[in-house]
């Protein structure tokens, strides 16, 4: 009996682990506490003893999943907390904490005196298995295929883009677009018209009157919807707008032509 405890806790804190990650802590943080208390009882009734190198890649995991949640900022636009890079940045280290369960585990398995529930276990985890492999390697590399051609047609756009300043109303835009041009580009964030004109008041002290302009998707882009009028701003004894023609869609983001253009009195 004890070592049918140990092998169910085994994989249902692995299972909780794996949910965690792909579903955010605070889904199932309550389930975790639930499982802790459960885990308790079952050492108590049972008298099952954990090693401390057990006890250790145990308490490690849940520890790091949950202070993690903690000290990770909200997510913005619908986006889990840390945004898209939840599970690629701060949860990285969790991989080696769970192979380093799953081996402790397969030796659990291996060690169970039943016959029945030995083939059981490994059929369970060679179905887990596959639906690993299934999920991260064919499914994972159709979501990415799907989430680059949403973003190829922006840089290829931007390769051929005569303006070195870009513009962009959300850092996640820069974060996907940046690593793929390869002229150098530099990037500003500027969310409302008043980031515009200050972005435009420093581009004429460095000669530049022209930059290109890139909305996010999933959030409101402003400025488009405004006329010049409102990114109108005095330099010197001169008086400067800021238009926004648009060029098109290119992929899933709208890019537009920033021009600083010097008023007349006529206009």
């Amino acid at each position: 009996m004890p070592t049918l405890v140990l092998l169910g806790l085994s994989f249902g804190i692995t299972a909780l682990l794996g949910l965690s990650v792909t579903q955010g802590i605070y889904n199932v943080l309550w389930v975790l506490v639930l499982a802790g208390l459960l885990f308790l009882a079952l050492v108590e009734n049972y008298g099952v003893k954990l090693n401390l190198e057990m006890s250790l890649i145990y308490g490690v995991g849940l520890l790091f999943i949950i202070l993690v949640s903690l000290m990770v900022p909200e997510g913005t636009a619908g986006l889990i907390a840390g945004g898209k890079q939840w599970g690629a940045r701060f949860l990285l280290l969790l991989i080696p904490i769970i192979s380093l369960l799953v081996t402790k585990q397969l030796e659990v398995i291996l060690n169970v005196s039943q016959v029945g529930l030995k083939y059981i276990s490994i059929v369970a985890f060679g179905m887990l298995l596959i639906v690993s492999i299934h999920k991260n390697a064919y499914l994972g590399l159709i979501y990415l295929e799907e989430n680059y051609n949403e973003v190829l047609p922006a840089i290829q756009a931007l390769q051929n883009d005569k303006n070195q300043i870009i513009a962009v109303s959300h850092q996640f835009v820069a974060q996907s677009i940046e690593r793929g041009l390869e002229n150098k580009k530099i990037f500003f964030k500027a969310e409302t018209n008043d980031d515009l004109v200050k972005l435009g008041k420093s581009l004429i002290d460095q000669g530049y009157y022209e930059f290109t302009y890139i909305c996010y998707p999933y959030q409101p882009c402003h400025p488009p919807k405004y006329s010049p009028t409102n990114r109108t701003f005095n330099k010197g004894n001169n008086q400067f707008r800021i238009k926004l023609p648009k060029l098109g869609e290119f992929g899933k983001y709208s890019i537009y032509d920033a021009l600083i253009l010097e008023q007349s009195s006529r206009d």
